[in-house]
């Protein structure tokens, strides 16, 4: 899995995966790793593929995030809210904007760990 940093962020990149879940237990966004998306020459909103591992039977995230450079997060949009990677292991979300700081949280877990693998699509 390929990890560049981008100032302090790291950068999802075109058929890389980068681990932006490692094996969360709880919910909530302390096993997120704060992300943004490679820049295009036109700067169009990029979308990224989720691969999603783990020993669980109800698992749902919500995409974050921010406007202030990575110090708060909020909803990306109601479309990535509560996404049940039970349901779905691999998904797509459509338009993040590169630059901007995201992350995950962990809404809801019952099981053992949930990961997450991602890469711009």
């Amino acid at each position: 899995m390929a990890l560049l940093q981008t100032n302090k962020f790291a950068l999802l990149m075109k058929d890389q995966l980068t681990r932006v879940i490692n094996a969360a237990t709880g919910t909530g966004a302390s096993k997120s790793q704060i992300f943004t998306v490679q820049e295009t020459k036109d700067s169009t909103p990029i979308n990224i593929l989720l691969v999603v591992s783990g020993t669980f039977t109800v698992c749902t995230i919500t995409l974050q995030a921010s406007n202030d450079g990575g110090t708060t997060f909020n909803a990306y949009s109601t479309a990535d809210t509560g996404l049940d990677v039970n349901a779905k292991k691999f998904l797509v979300l459509n338009d993040l904007v590169p630059g901007v700081p995201y992350q995950f949280t962990v809404a809801s877990i019952t099981g053992t760990s949930v990961t997450v693998d991602a890469g711009a699509a």
